[in-house]
């Protein structure tokens, strides 16, 4: 087991509206959490006292959880600077409400990398094998690789020096503030980039389990707002990085066929949750950047004006193609 020092590490949950899901979080985590010696915060932009009044009772009986109160106007995009800006510890984890690791597996493949000094680790999203435990020292690498990872709030661990020059340098951060905090989608990754560019020296990759929490509870927010994130959001995140990111103009496409995001299932799911209409098609087919980050632009449309009773056929028919799948599975494993 790795036991941190004195304000090595702080872990810093990030949440909106989702009491039970805290709950549930520091019913798996808590003990493991105070046995290793690390921090704990919770950042709450709620718009109920639900969240609050829980860690209140909770800090009556066991070590004080510092609690924040986040303004819930806070864009999604800004929040993860908040701890990032706030916390004294050397290290700092970003960590989501919905999902949690097993911390022996930390232990193991995670918490070394701390002790070793490096500035930033991310959870791995991708399959590619060679990137399992990878560090990176070549920046434009990095943010082609990691990038995905990165996207995920709660799956980033930070060397809080990294960031030392934004919280001593208001010209600095003023000049970052323009180009980040209104995106929506993605501003802390822009902070973060800035700052590993001018900073960092070693990321790592680390493929873990993660474990999700209530995960048929768990709604996407920003679903509705889907292409303005990952075309609008995306595409002008990548395009004000420093151009020492070379690939940085490759990150939108590489995104989106990775993830799938062209996929049956994600049109179909924009759509059921009005992320796709004609209107929105037409604004990022007009504009130019659709065709930056998809091939796949005829099928898109298809999805956005297609009558309701054609999507809800297609939604019955992949809702039972996944029933299938899901007991061959069960078949072939006994």
């Amino acid at each position: 087991m790795t036991i941190f020092e004195d304000n090595e590490l702080e872990i810093a949950i990030v949440t909106y509206n989702r009491r039970d899901f805290i709950k549930e979080w520091l019913r798996l985590c808590y003990e493991e959490v105070i046995k290793r010696n690390i921090s704990l915060s919770v950042y709450d932009s709620s718009t109920n006292n639900k969240t609050e009044d829980f860690i209140k009772e909770f800090n009556k009986d066991h070590k004080k959880i510092k609690y924040v109160k986040v303004p819930p106007e806070t864009e999604v995009g800004y929040k993860p600077m908040l701890p990032i800006l706030e916390s004294n510890a050397k290290y700092l984890w970003v960590s989501g409400d919905s999902r949690y690791q097993d911390f022996d597996e930390l232990d193991e493949k995670v918490f070394p990398l701390i002790k070793n000094g490096i500035d930033y680790i991310a959870f791995y999203w991708g399959k590619k094998q060679e990137n399992f435990g990878k560090v990176f020292t070549d920046k434009s690498s990095f943010l082609k690789e990691a990038f995905i990872s990165v996207t995920c709030i709660g799956w980033s661990i930070y060397k809080l020096e990294l960031f030392s020059e934004i919280k001593t340098n208001k010209t600095l951060m003023k000049d970052y503030d323009t180009k980040y905090r209104h995106n929506y989608g993605f501003g802390w990754i822009g902070y973060f980039f800035e700052a590993f560019a001018r900073n960092g020296t070693e990321a790592a990759l680390v493929k873990v389990k993660n474990n999700n929490i209530f995960s048929k509870k768990k709604k996407q927010a920003w679903m509705p707002r889907f292409y303005e994130c990952w075309v609008e959001n995306l595409i002008d995140l990548t395009n004000k990085l420093p151009d020492i990111y070379n690939t940085k103009y490759e990150v939108p496409k590489n995104t989106w066929d990775e993830m799938k995001l062209d996929s049956h299932a994600f049109c179909l799911k924009t759509r059921m949750n009005l992320g796709l209409t004609p209107e929105i098609f037409n604004k990022y087919l007009n504009n130019g950047m659709l065709e930056k980050v998809t091939d796949r632009i005829r099928r898109i449309k298809y999805y956005a004006y297609a009558p309701m009773w054609q999507i809800k056929i297609i939604h019955t028919v992949l809702q039972i193609k996944n029933k299938c799948r899901t007991i061959i599975k069960s078949m072939l494993v006994r």
